[in-house]
């Protein structure tokens, strides 16, 4: 049985990986900037920091095989993760920026594309 979870979870994780380097090949496309990748702090990881100048975004990945409702895919636990993640990202830099972007990212297989993706952004959890 260990066997089989262990499989199933590097199966998962190497999914999530490749979402997210298409999530970041796009973000190229449109001119950011990759800052960090897979940013981890005490409790906090924050998969994408991308800039543009005076701008900054916070991208959080989420691969799944079908289009599921955006609300399922974080918990509080993980929302407040996230915030922390942003505010220690932003007190260890100690850059100001005009504006910041935090974003949810779905990111599901396409047979014709390999990937498609929808943007929700999250801004109203990080007033």
């Amino acid at each position: 049985m260990y066997e089989l979870e262990s499989k199933l979870l590097n199966k998962r994780l190497l999914y999530g990986r490749a979402a997210e380097d298409w999530v970041k090949q796009k973000l190229r496309e449109k001119s950011w900037l990759i800052e960090e990748s897979n940013w981890t702090r005490r409790g906090t990881e924050i998969d994408i920091i991308a800039r543009k100048p005076n701008k900054l975004l916070f991208v959080e990945v989420k691969y799944r095989s079908e289009c599921v409702d955006p609300s399922i895919l974080l918990t509080k636990r993980k929302l407040l993760a996230l915030r922390r993640g942003i505010y220690k990202y932003l007190n260890l830099t100690g850059k100001s920026y005009d504006t910041i972007l935090v974003y949810l990212v779905l990111v599901v297989p396409k047979p014709e594309h390999y990937f498609e993706a929808q943007w929700w952004p999250l801004d109203q959890f990080y007033n």
